[in-house]
């Protein structure tokens, strides 16, 4: 079966999965009265969120506007970002591509006019704008030396060592050999 052909809506799926479905084609997937509903309740947040920057507000805000409870409210924002994308993580990451860009033009100025102080305080300031290391994701066991053991019959030892004298290696008349296990000593 095509991968175009696999449906994308099944029987117990979300409204989050049918909306999303809607949104990838449209015309295969119409929703309903009450999708239309929900996904306008989502944009609703959506929309707020751009604005107001705080999911209390906005929840109640939605609260406001629509007939739902303080949890649907919150469940629709967070509905919402999962469809649309995380508000606040996209204004960050604009305004750190912008104060970067600013600090770009700042430096390209002070090295035209050979101004290396302030060329350095704008290079220092391009750099806090990168994204820093998690240290969460750093795992310093890939740093270590780990002590790597090859063991291989002296045939194709032999073969190895003159293939690094001619720069061509022929393995293909090698016959089968026995493999050897190396069990890891932990």
């Amino acid at each position: 079966m095509a991968k175009d052909n696999i449906a994308l809506i099944n029987n117990g799926d979300t409204s989050l999965d049918k909306v999303w479905a809607h949104y990838k084609d449209p015309k295969k997937h119409k929703l309903t009265p009450n999708q239309k509903l929900v996904n306008e309740r989502w944009l609703a947040a959506w929309t707020a969120l751009t604005k107001y920057k705080n999911k209390t507000k906005v929840a109640v805000i939605l609260q406001k506007a629509y007939p739902i409870s303080r949890a649907q409210a919150f469940r629709d924002i967070r509905n919402a970002e999962k469809l649309y994308g995380n508000v606040l993580r996209a204004d960050i990451d604009g305004q750190r591509a912008l104060l970067y860009q600013f600090a770009l033009e700042g430096f390209k100025t002070s090295m035209a006019k050979g101004d290396m102080k302030s060329a350095k305080g704008f290079h220092d300031a391009m750099r806090e704008c990168l994204p820093k290391e998690d240290a969460a994701n750093f795992n310093p066991e890939k740093l270590e030396y780990k002590k790597v053991v090859i063991s291989a019959p002296q045939l194709v030892i032999d073969r190895i060592i003159a293939s690094g004298k001619s720069g061509v290696g022929d393995y293909n008349k090698i016959v089968d050999a026995e493999a050897i296990v190396i069990e890891d000593e932990e």
